[in-house]
């Protein structure tokens, strides 16, 4: 949005009760109405500056703030690593830091370029409320006297408008404001001062504005003549987007709730120090007990805030590629209107070519009509002149009938002529009928030659077949030749393989009859090994009948110990008990 128009010339005062230039700073928590109170000092005469800031969609009249001491003010608080809705308390020595004194050190500049020649300025940020101890001493610098105009707002009017505007809780917004209330008082204190309700600046602006300039003890400069109307015009009831009454608001904070009535009693009066001071303490002790809550919140609050930023700059970026593709559309849209109307020339002047064309074809009809006119009028004369001609031929005729007695002897001698002249046609016509025979007969020979060369390419082209037919069919040949020597390959490795059977049939058969052999060479054997058990057993038998019938002693027991040790070392014996015919006991 543009920025804002500065208020119309007003001279400056002759008779100001201080010969020093005077400053008007308005405190007040945002939103508290700062910038209505503002803009009608400025129509009133108070100078704003060079450099304002533009309206914004939140603040549609203007903020009538100057853009260079808000910088300022923004450097300052970042220097004290601080933000406006900080809500902790100034560390004690602040004025003292590097930043306060660089800020005190550059502010006089500043006011120089922003306000230089001016009597009456009148400066607006609701920073001020925290620093106006720097402002009190930095316009002291420069001879400059500092006055101030306190604004108030009901705290549920402010809190509902950041609640819109910059997302904070209702309790969060009420501390801010008893912050910036607390503050203000307490630097302001001793300086030339006054207290203004906004509700009561919409209701009454002029009785407002006279007791801001007798309490502050200044001349107003003389007013133009629009300058009630354009007050009143800008005062309007419309700007108030948010009322205190209203159901849907929580209670105050009761310690918010008392600030706000001695507030608002400092709008119509005297501002009792003393109670002030309660309020100042108070607010010190709940600062001490909120600040660690507080500052979580303020970091989820400023996490939150800068994902919405980033999903606005998101949302800007594809609102900025759409409308991109908007323009590319238009563009081809006018593209199309632009060949369309073209065309439509192009028809336009097609319609005017057809137009002279039909013009035209009119124009010879007329001609063709006056032709035929002039055509009937020549039939007319020619009928006259063959009726004359008519006439002229039955004289002639009359004459004619004297000439045919020597016409008949014309056509005597005639006669003979055409018979010659018949018989000489004759012969001609026979003469050109041979010519055209000889004609034919040479056409047909042509094409009979025609016909030879094209059967001799014909039975050229079949001899290449047939040239590639043999190659084919010796090829083929060969294949099968080929074919016929895999064949006999296959024969002769198919006889060896028979041979290869057979050998192994005859292998098979040999092993066969080994297998006989070994079958009764094992009956041979099992019928021995029966002859050993027999004995075996016998022998057994004698042992125990001799050990049990005649109790030998131990040289004889020695002997048969020596004889079945013998036995049980004879091959059979072995045998017997490797095919597990004798026990390992025996």
């Amino acid at each position: 949005m543009p920025t804002p128009s500065r208020p119309p010339t007003i001279p400056h005062a002759t008779n100001t009760r201080a010969a020093a230039a005077t400053a008007i700073l308005v405190l007040g928590m945002h939103r508290s109405g700062t910038s209505a109170v503002t803009r009608v000092l400025n129509l009133r005469g108070a100078e704003l500056g060079r450099d304002l800031l533009p309206p914004k969609q939140d603040n549609e009249r203007g903020f009538w703030e100057n853009r260079a001491i808000l910088e300022q003010h923004e450097t300052l608080l970042a220097g004290l690593g601080l933000r406006w809705l900080d809500l902790v308390d100034l560390p004690e020595g602040w004025q003292r830091s590097a930043p306060a004194r660089r800020f005190v050190a550059e502010l006089p500049a500043v006011l120089k370029q922003q306000f230089d020649g001016s009597r009456l300025v009148t400066v607006k940020d609701p920073r001020l409320s925290l620093l106006a101890p720097l402002w009190i001493e930095a316009l002291a610098a420069t001879g400059v006297r500092p006055t101030f105009v306190i604004t108030i707002r009901h705290p549920h009017e402010v809190a509902a408008s950041l609640e819109r505007r910059d997302g904070l809780t209702r309790a969060q917004s009420q501390l801010l404001w008893l912050q910036h209330l607390v503050d203000a008082e307490r630097a302001t204190r001793g300086q030339p001062r006054v207290f203004v309700h906004y509700e009561r600046l919409l209701a009454d602006w002029r009785t407002e504005l006279q007791r801001i300039g007798a309490q502050l003890a200044i001349d107003w400069p003389t007013a133009p003549a629009v300058f009630d109307a354009a007050v009143t015009q800008f005062l309007a009831p419309a700007l108030r987007h948010h009322r205190a009454n209203d159901a849907a608001n929580p209670p105050l904070l009761p310690i918010v709730e008392q600030a706000y009535a001695e507030a608002s009693a400092a709008a119509q009066g005297p501002a009792p120090a003393a109670l002030f001071d309660q309020l100042g303490r108070g607010f010190e002790a709940l600062i001490g007990t909120v600040a660690p809550l507080y500052r979580e919140l303020a970091a989820r609050h400023d996490a939150g805030h800068d994902a919405h930023l980033r999903e606005i700059e998101r949302a800007r970026a594809a609102f900025a590629t759409k409308e991109v593709e908007i323009a590319q559309a238009r563009a081809a849209f006018a593209t199309k209107e632009d060949e369309i109307a073209r065309a439509r020339a192009a028809f336009a002047t097609k319609e005017d070519e057809i137009a002279q064309a039909r013009a035209a074809f009119a124009t010879k009809e007329d001609e063709i009509a006056q032709a035929r006119e002039a055509a009937a009028i020549r039939q007319a004369d020619l009928d006259a002149a063959r009726q004359t001609i008519d006439a002229l031929s039955a004289e002639l005729g009359n004459a004619r009938g004297l000439i045919d007695g020597k016409d008949q002897e014309i056509a005597a001698a005639r006669i003979n002529v055409d018979t010659l002249t018949t018989e000489l046609a004759l012969a001609r016509d026979n003469i050109h009928a041979l010519a055209g025979e000889i004609t034919v007969a040479r056409e047909a020979h042509a094409v009979k030659e025609r016909e030879i060369d094209a059967a001799r390419a014909n039975i050229d082209a079949l001899g290449a077949d047939l040239e590639r037919a043999r190659e084919a069919h010796a090829l083929k040949d060969s294949k099968i030749e080929a074919q016929r020597s895999d064949a006999e390959l296959q024969r002769k490795a198919l006889a060896a393989k028979d041979q290869e059977i057979d050998a192994a049939r005859a292998s098979i058969d040999s092993l066969t009859g080994d297998i006989a052999r070994a079958r009764e060479g094992f009956a041979a054997k099992d019928a021995e090994i029966d002859a050993a058990r027999r004995n075996i057993d016998n022998l057994a038998a004698q042992i125990d009948a001799a050990r049990h019938a005649h109790g030998l002693r131990d040289a004889t027991e020695a002997s048969l110990r020596g004889e079945l040790q013998a036995l049980r070392n004879s091959r059979w014996f072995r045998l017997g008990r490797s095919l597990r015919l004798i026990g390992r006991d025996a």
